[in-house]
This record gives structure tokens, sequence and C-alpha cells, in this order.
């Protein structure tokens, strides 16, 4: 069975689009401004330390990030549980209704 001209030119079609979709996303990716501007600072230092706990949490568990214990086991967490829960809570409420009616 003979290929055709286009089953084989096809391939190639297809790998120059990716190759061409490849440098378009990678000149897009380039800073256009500053790197520095205050909003990188703030959200690179909170997510560095971000990263510092997640590796403490793993390295030595959950009692060292959240300080629960058999001692303490609700802690200030039972506070911030009860604090975030009501927010979801109300927030699904009122979408759940407005998507009723």
């Amino acid at each position: 069975m003979k290929r055709k001209g286009s089953d084989i030119e096809r391939p190639r079609k297809t790998l120059q689009e990716v190759r061409d979709f490849v440098r378009f996303l990678a000149s897009e990716m380039k800073p256009k401004g500053k790197i520095l501007t205050p909003f990188n600072v703030i959200s690179g230092t909170i997510i560095a330390v971000g990263i510092v706990l997640i590796a403490i949490r793993f390295y030595k568990g959950l009692g060292a990030v959240t300080n629960l214990s058999q001692d303490y086991p609700w802690g200030i967490w039972i506070g911030f549980d009860v604090i975030t829960g009501v927010a979801f809570a109300g927030g699904a409420y009122v979408l759940t209704f407005v998507v009723h009616i």
C-alpha cells in the first residue's frame, strides 16, 4: 500500500506547528517589565515562608506546625475552623439560593 504525499507531510507540519507554539510561548513568558515590583517581593516572601513551613511539617510532623498535642488537642484551631466553616457555609447558602431562584 502506497502512502499519499499528504500523509508524509502531515507529521512534519505538526512538528513545525509545535515548534512555533513553543517559540511563541517562550517569547510570551519573558518578563516585559520590572521583576522586583512590590507585589512580586511580597508574593515571593509569602511563598518562601510557605515552603519553609511545608518543609518543617514534613520533617517534624503536624504537631510542630499546629502546636496540637494530647494535652491541648483543640488549641486555636477549633476557633479558626468555626470561623472559616461559617463563612463557607454562608457563601454556599447564598449561592444556592440565587441559583435556585
